[in-house]
């Protein structure tokens, strides 16, 4: 099942991971991100990894999946 949240607007978004993602200059990450759909070709639903938590663009609202900072310093 993948982890669900709801932001302050009351849109539901859904996280997806993609491994092995291409960035630019040819860096292969592991990316975590979130979108409306449950299901989307471009990843698959996941849990949230243990260190991330989820903040919010207070802009637009958007959720975005970050690192602790206690996590980060092992």
């Amino acid at each position: 099942m993948a982890y669900e949240y709801t932001s302050s607007n009351g849109t539901t978004y859904y996280l997806h991971v993609r491994k092995n993602a291409v960035l630019r200059g040819g860096v292969k990450r592991t990316i975590y991100y979130f979108c409306k759909s449950p299901n989307n070709a471009k990843g698959e639903p996941c849990d949230m990894p243990e260190g991330y938590s989820v903040k919010e663009n207070p802009r637009n609202k958007f959720p975005f999946a970050v690192k602790d900072k206690s996590a980060s310093k092992k």
